[in-house]
C-alpha cells in the first residue's frame, strides 16, 4: 500500500512537469539527493540553440523556436558558428520532502537567465565574468545565480551565454547553495592562500624592481630599465583578480582589456629582454635590426587584437593570424639564438636558458595536465609562481654580476681618465707656464705701445674737443660780427654827434654864452658814457669768445645763468640769420628773475647751451624748408628754480623732432643726423659729459618727430 502511494505520487508529479513544459522540451532533471557541492545534469535533459549571423533573439520569442533546439553528445563541445550565442532550457524538479536552494554558475561573459518559479511568473536574472558588479544576480564574486524550490515543485529555465570561446559547454551543473557558499567562501582556504602567495609574489618583484631602477640610475643602461618596468607590469599581472575586484569591478571590460595589454607588453618587454640577454646586438646585428622591429610590431598588433574585441571577425582573423606569425618568428629566432650561443660557450646565455627552464617545463605540465589530461589543478599555479620567483633570482643575479662589471669597468675607466688628466694637467701646467713667460713680455710689449696709443688718444680727444669749440665758435662768427657791430654803430653815432656838439661848444664860448657851452659840455659827457657803455660791451663780447675758444681751466664760478643762457641765445640766432637771411624764427625768453647765482664753469655751460640752441634753430629752419607758410619757427628757453636749490634750463623748438629709433644714440660720439660736412656728431656726446661728470648734473630729452624737441638741464646746488 505504501509503495503504491509513492508510485501515484511520482505520477502526479510527472504529469505536473509535462503539463507545465513546452512540447518538445527536454525531460526534467529530478534532484533525488543534496549531498554534495555541485551535480551535473545529463546531455538528455538539456538543450541548446544557436544565434545565427546578425540575429538576437529576445525572450519569450525563443520559445516558439522548437524546430532550432538541440541536444549536445555527452561531454562533447558544439563549435558554434555566427556572433557566438547560444541559449540553453532545461527543467528541475525537487524531489526531496523539503525545499532546496540550487544555484547555476555564470560561465559565459555574459549569461542572462529566465526562470519560470513555483510562483508561476518568468523571473530574469543576470550574471557572468563581463557584467558589472551592481548588475550581477545571487553569489557575484562567483557568478551563481539562487533559486529555491519547493518538495515536489520544478523550476523551468531558458539561459542565453555570450560564451569566452566559440563553443557550448560540455557540460551542464547545478549546485547547492548552502554547500557552494561553504566551499568557495567560508572554507576556501585557496583564495586566502592565493591572496597572501600572490601579494608575496608581488612585494618581491617590486622589490627586485626597486634595485633594478637603481642600478639603471646608477650605470645608465637601459636593459635595468626595462627589467624594471617588466618586473613592475608582472607584479601587477600577479595581483590583477584583487584590484579588479576592488577597482574595476564595475567596468569588467576595460578590467579584460587592460589586463590584456598589461599582458602583451609584459611579452613584449620579455622579448626586448632576451636580445639584450643575448646579446644580439652585439653578436647578430643583421638578425637585431629583424628582432627589434619584429618585436615593436608584436605589441602593436596585440593590443589592437585586445582593443578590437569587438571588431568583425575578419579583422580578428587577420589580427590573430599576424600575431601568430610574429610571435613564432620571434620565438624561433630566440631559440635558434639560443642554440647557436650555446654552440659557441656563451656564459651569459647558459645563465638565460637556466632562467628561463622552469618556465619552459611549466608550460609544458599545462599543456599535459590542463589539455590533454583535461585537468584543472592548483598545483600548477604554484610552480608557475616558483618559475617566476626563479627567473626573477636568476636574471636578476645575471644583472647584478653584469652590474659589477661595468662598475669595474666605471672604476678602471675613472682610474685611467685621472691618469689622462693627471698627464694633461702636467702638459697643461708646462704650457701655462711657457705661455705666461711670453705673455708677460707681450704684456710689457702691449702695455708699452697701449701707453702711447692712449697718450695719442688723449691728445686726438683734447684735437677733437678744442676742433669742435672752434667749429662752434665759427658758427657764432656772423652772430658775434652783428652783436660787436651794435655797439660799434652806437660808438661812431654817439661820437661824431659829439665832435658836431664841441663845434658848438666852441662856437658859444667864442660867443661868451658860457651857460649854452656848459650845457653843450653835458650834452657830450652823456655820449660819451654812452660810448664808454657800448665799448664794454663789445669788450665783453670779445672776451666771453675768447673764453670759450680757449680750453677751460675747469674753475667752477658763481655765474647768472639768465645772463649766460640770454647771451648764447642771441649769439646762436643771430649766426643762422647771418648765412639764412630768410630765416626768422620767436624767440620766447621765460627767465626767473629770482634764480640764484649757481656754481659752474661758464665755459663749458655756455658750450652746452650754444650746442643746444644751434640745434633748436637748425631744426625749426629744417621744418620752415618743407613746410608751408603758415608755419612759424619759435625756441623757447626757460630757466627756473629747483626746492632743494638747484637751477634748471630748458630749450624747447617746435621743429622735426627726433625719430623713436635714434633717440637713444644721440648722446653718441660722432653720431649725427645733419649731412657730410655741416656737424661733427660731438656736440651732444660733450654737452652730456659737461652736464652729468662735470656738474653732477642731468640732462633730458622730450620729443615727438615732426612736432617739438625739448631739452631739459638739471644742474644742482652744489655742482
Amino acid at each position: 500500500m505504501k509503495r503504491f502511494g509513492y508510485l501515484l505520487m511520482s505520477m502526479f508529479l510527472l504529469c505536473r512537469v509535462a503539463a507545465g513544459q513546452d512540447a518538445g522540451f527536454p525531460s526534467a532533471f529530478h534532484i533525488k539527493a543534496d549531498t554534495g557541492t555541485y551535480v551535473k545534469v545529463p546531455a538528455s535533459s538539456w538543450q541548446y540553440l544557436t544565434e545565427r549571423e546578425g540575429e538576437v533573439l529576445q525572450f519569450p520569442a525563443v520559445k516558439g523556436l522548437e524546430s532550432r533546439f538541440k541536444y549536445v553528445k555527452e561531454g562533447k563541445r558544439q563549435n558554434i558558428k555566427g556572433n557566438l550565442v547560444y541559449w540553453l532550457r532545461f527543467g528541475i524538479v525537487n524531489d526531496l520532502r523539503y525545499p532546496i536552494k540550487i544555484t547555476l554558475k555564470g560561465q559565459a561573459k555574459t549569461s542572462e537567465i529566465f526562470a519560470k518559479l513555483p510562483d508561476g511568473k518568468w523571473h530574469r536574472y543576470i550574471t557572468g565574468i563581463s557584467v558589472p558588479w551592481s548588475l550581477k544576480s545571487g553569489l557575484k564574486r562567483i557568478n551563481n545565480t539562487i533559486y529555491v524550490i519547493p518538495p515536489g515543485d520544478s523550476v523551468t529555465f531558458y539561459r542565453r551565454d555570450e560564451p569566452r570561446s566559440n563553443g557550448t559547454p560540455s557540460a551542464l551543473f547545478i549546485g547547492f547553495a548552502d554547500r557552494v557558499v561553504a566551499a568557495e567562501y567560508i572554507n576556501n582556504d585557496k583564495f586566502l592562500s592565493d591572496i597572501i602567495i600572490n601579494s608575496s609574489v608581488c612585494g618581491f618583484l617590486l622589490f627586485a624592481a626597486i634595485f633594478n631602477f637603481f642600478f639603471y640610475y646608477t650605470v645608465r643602461e637601459k636593459v635595468y630599465l626595462y627589467y624594471a618596468v617588466l618586473l613592475v607590469l608582472v607584479a601587477i599581472s600577479s595581483i590583477s583578480r584583487p584590484l579588479e575586484h576592488l577597482a574595476l569591478r564595475e567596468y569588467p571590460t576595460l578590467s579584460d582589456r587592460v589586463s590584456g595589454i598589461i599582458l602583451v607588453f609584459v611579452f613584449y618587454l620579455g622579448f626586448i629582454l632576451s636580445g639584450m640577454f643575448l646579446r644580439t646586438s652585439e653578436n647578430y646585428p643583421k638578425w637585431n635590426k629583424v628582432f627589434m622591429p619584429l618585436c615593436h610590431c608584436f605589441a602593436a598588433v596585440a593590443t589592437l587584437n585586445y582593443l578590437l574585441l569587438n571588431a568583425s571577425n575578419l579583422v580578428r582573423g587577420v589580427l590573430t593570424v599576424t600575431l601568430a606569425l610574429i610571435t613564432a618568428v620571434i620565438a624561433v629566432g630566440i631559440v635558434v639564438t639560443i642554440v647557436t650561443d650555446i654552440i659557441k660557450r656563451r656564459a651569459a646565455t647558459r645563465l638565460f636558458v637556466l632562467a628561463v627552464s622552469p618556465f619552459i617545463f611549466c608550460f609544458i605540465m599545462v599543456v599535459v595536465v590542463g589539455i590533454v589530461l583535461n585537468q584543472n589543478t592548483s598545483v600548477m599555479e604554484y610552480f608557475t609562481n616558483f618559475s617566476l620567483l626563479w627567473a626573477v633570482i636568476a636574471l636578476s643575479w645575471s644583472l647584478f654580476g653584469r652590474f659589477k662589471d661595468i662598475e669595474q669597468q666605471n672604476t678602471l675607466q675613472i682610474l685611467e681618465n685621472e691618469r689622462i688628466a693627471r698627464e694633461a694637467e702636467q702638459q697643461k701646467a708646462k704650457l701655462i707656464a711657457e705661455q705666461n713667460e711670453w705673455l708677460e713680455k707681450e704684456v710689457t710689449e702691449r702695455t708699452a705701445e697701449l701707453n702711447q696709443s692712449l697718450t695719442e688718444l688723449k691728445q686726438t680727444q683734447s684735437q677733437l674737443i678744442q676742433s669742435e669749440k672752434m667749429a662752434s665758435l665759427g658758427e657764432l662768427t656772423a652772430g658775434i660780427a652783428h652783436e660787436i657791430q651794435n655797439p660799434l654803430n652806437f660808438v661812431n653815432n654817439f661820437s661824431e654827434v659829439s665832435i658836431e656838439l664841441i663845434d658848438e661848444m666852441e662856437i658859444e664860448l667864442a660867443n661868451g654864452d658860457k651857460e649854452e657851452a656848459i650845457a653843450i659840455a653835458g650834452d657830450v659827457k652823456q655820449n660819451l658814457e654812452k660810448i664808454r657803455h657800448h665799448g664794454q660791451r663789445a669788450d665783453s663780447i670779445v672776451k666771453g669768445m675768447l673764453q670759450h675758444s680757449r680750453a677751460t681751466s675747469g674753475q667752477k664760478e658763481p655765474t647768472d645763468l639768465n645772463k649766460l643762457a640770454d647771451e648764447y641765445l642771441r649769439l646762436a640766432y643771430h649766426g643762422l640769420r647771418a648765412k639764412d637771411k630768410s630765416f626768422n624764427a620767436e624767440l620766447v625768453m621765460d627767465y626767473e628773475e629770482s634764480l640764484p647765482a649757481v656754481n659752474i664753469v661758464p665755459q663749458d655751460v655756455g658750450r652746452v647751451l650754444l650746442n643746444l640752441f644751434t640745434n633748436a634753430f637748425y631744426a625749426t629752419q629744417q621744418k620752415a624748408k618743407v613746410s608751408d607758410s603758415g608755419y612759424k619757427p619759435q625756441v623757447e628757453v626757460r630757466t627756473y628754480s629747483t626746492p632743494s636749490g638747484g637751477c634748471v634750463v630748458s630749450v624747447a623748438d617746435n621743429g622735426t623732432g627726433i625719430p623713436a629709433e635714434i633717440r637713444d644714440k644721440i648722446m653718441q660720439p660722432f653720431f649725427t643726423t645733419k649731412p657730410t660736412g655741416e656737424g661733427t656728431g660731438l656736440g651732444l656726446s660733450l654737452s652730456y659729459d659737461i652736464v652729468v661728470k662735470g656738474h653732477n648734473g642731468k640732462i633730458d630729452v622730450e620729443t615727438v618727430q615732426g612736432q617739438y624737441t625739448k631739452f631739459i638741464i638739471w644742474l644742482p646746488a652744489k655742482t
